[in-house]
Formats: structure tokens, sequence, C-alpha cells
């Protein structure tokens, strides 16, 4: 018997309100006669919500393009909108064949069988957490961590402690409008170790918050914030490993703080009941491959879901990846069972924190 989840739709529904990018085209819808360069012809279409952005070209580049080349089916990328999908999933009639989501998400979508468990003969990604390896398509890890520019200050910040400290390293801190990890970084600022921070003390985590909030800007997205950074309008940064890592690419002033990063989980679902079933699958085995899932790395900067991608990862791009074990050895690693029962709660503390 199903679950309910509307305590995720209300999550979903209030994230819309503080920035999470809304969705601009419709959903899934039978393609015209595509043909792919082994003359198999296909009028199948399959949608997949994705955050846009570096991740979404990396998609194309490792997946996507090749496996609408070999077989006709069209994949398009939309916007992630949490809260579309969510409302299509309770109504029975969902149209995207997939999202792209947190562990505990498709831990909680699991259980409530709202996405579909991938075939049996498709490799499980081994560096996945057990609770979602049989429901995740390919995937990848990421890190929050401190960004920030190297000229700016006349010391180098080397955890969440520095990152807090306006006196030592003054300047606006650049912000996300979206919770993740937010209160993580804001508990090992207040002196909680790494491995003892679930489940969250949000009491304490926002009364931290409360602190640096005077010093703090405030990003509508990720997308938002790397760009205020490049610009110069602040100089250091709570942001994702991946934005960071393309900013440290392009200017050698901006440097990353791996110590105390923040890591975790995401992975594509396979939508129960959404049109073209059969091919998802299909489309899963095509992204279990650890090759395609270094050249996604590589194009991403986000750690693959495969141990024997690694071995096919540049050493430049290693410089940057979350997820290796030396980066692991230095993380703090999301609790996914104890956040699916805080996120609720976390998520709309959040929300009506930055309103205040």
């Amino acid at each position: 018997m199903s679950k309910p989840i509307s305590r995720l739709r209300r999550v979903a529904t209030a994230s819309i309100a503080i920035g999470v990018a809304t969705v601009v085209l419709a959903g899934c819808s039978s393609a015209s006669s595509n043909t792919g360069s082994n003359g198999k012809t296909s009028d199948v279409e399959l949608v997949f919500g994705t955050y846009q952005g570096p991740i979404s070209d990396a998609l194309d580049e490792a997946y996507f393009d090749d496996y609408a080349d070999e077989t006709g089916v069209k994949i398009t990328q939309v916007p992630a909108d949490y809260a579309r999908y969510i409302q299509t999933l309770e109504s029975g009639k969902p149209d995207w064949n997939s999202l792209e989501a947190d562990a505990y998400d498709l831990l909680n979508w699991s259980e409530a069988d709202y996405i579909a468990k991938l075939d049996s003969d498709i490799p499980r990604a081994d560096l996945l957490p057990e609770e979602i390896k049989d429901y995740s398509v390919s995937g990848y890890g990421q890190s929050f961590l401190v960004a920030y520019r190297e000229s700016a200050f006349d010391s180098a910040p080397e955890d969440w402690a520095d990152f807090w400290d306006v006196d030592k390293f003054p300047g606006k801190r650049g912000f996300p409008s979206y919770y993740i990890n937010t209160a993580e970084a804001a508990l090992m600022a207040d002196g909680v170790a790494k491995d003892e921070l679930y489940p969250l003390d949000l009491d304490r985590a926002f009364a931290k918050l409360d602190e640096l909030k005077p010093n703090i800007t405030v990003y509508e997205s990720y997308a938002a914030l790397a760009q205020g950074f490049q610009a110069g309008s602040v100089d250091i940064a709570l942001i994702p490993s991946g934005r960071a890592a393309a900013l440290a690419k392009e200017d050698p002033d901006i440097k990353l703080v791996w110590n105390q990063n923040i890591f975790s989980w995401a992975a594509y679902t396979i939508t129960a009941d959404a049109p073209n079933a059969d091919a998802m699958q299909d489309v899963a085995r095509f992204m279990a491959d650890p090759k395609r899932q270094a050249v996604f790395a590589e194009g991403s900067g986000y750690a693959p879901v495969s141990k024997e991608a690694y071995q096919y990862i540049s050493e430049e791009t290693l410089e940057y990846l979350p997820g290796t074990e030396e980066r692991l050895a230095l993380a703090a690693i999301v609790d996914v069972e104890a956040l699916r029962d805080q996120n609720t709660e976390y998520y709309e503390r959040y929300t009506a924190w930055l309103a205040e």
C-alpha cells in the first residue's frame, strides 16, 4: 500500500517561494520519429527534471546525446520542479520520467511506491547508500564547502568556524536561498564534531545562523551565487563544490576548503507509471557505464557513483572532485535516514528564518 507524502508536498511547494527553478516546459510528449545512427527509429521522448547549468551540459555529453544517437530516443531536460513532480505523483498521472533528487527524497518516494526499482540486470551503483541503490539511475556525489578569494584575506580560512569569524575574515558571506547543509555548517561552526551532527540540533543551528545573518548576502540560486562570487560581490561563500570548482578553474584566486566539506548523494529517479517505463530502464542501463560516469564527472565536477569510474578520471579533475578517499576523510557525511525525518522542519525553519 502506498504511503502518503503530503509532508513532502509542503516542503516542495514552499521551495518555489525561495527560488527553486520553476518548470517552463510542458511535460512529456511524444517526439516526432527520431532515427538513431544504428537505423532505429523511435517515437519515444523521455523527460528528465534536472538542475540545469553545468550538470545539464554534462548529462548531455556523457549520456543523453549518445543515447539518442544510438537509439533514436529523444531525452529532454526541463528545470527541476519538486512541487510539480510530487503533485503529478500524487495524482497518479506523472508525465516526467525522471527527477534529479537527493538521497533522502529517493528513500521517501521509494517507500511511497512513487518510483520504480531498477531491473535486476542493471548494475547497482556501489558508492550510493544501500537504502537507495535499487531506485537510483546513476547520480553523483556533491559537497557543500567554503570557497574564498585568496587575495581578499591576510590568511586562509580553514573551517566553518573561520567562515563565521567576521573579524578575522571581514566582508559579506555568499549564502544560498535553499536550506541544504546550512544547519550542518552552522553546527560545525559552533563546535559540533562532523561525525556527531545527526540528528540535527536545529535550535542550536539557527541560533548560530542568527549570529551571521547581518553579514550574509542571500542569492536566489546557486548559479546567481556563483555569479556574485565571480563578480566580486562577495569574497567567501557557502557553495556546492561543482560550482566552486568551475569558478576556481577559471580564476586561480578562488580557493576551496575541503576540511569539513558536507558530502551527500543525489540520483535520478524512474517515475512509476510514467510513459515509456521500459525505455527508462534502458537509459538506466546505459548510464550505469563507469566510463560514461567518468565523462560526467569531468564535465560537471561532481563525483561518480561507481568506484571503477575513478580510474578513468583525469588528475586535473580529481584535484577538484568530492568523494575521493582523501576528501571523504575530511567530510561530514549526510545521514540519509536522520535527515529525512527532520527535512520538513529544517526546510520550514530556514524559509521562516530568511523571511525574518
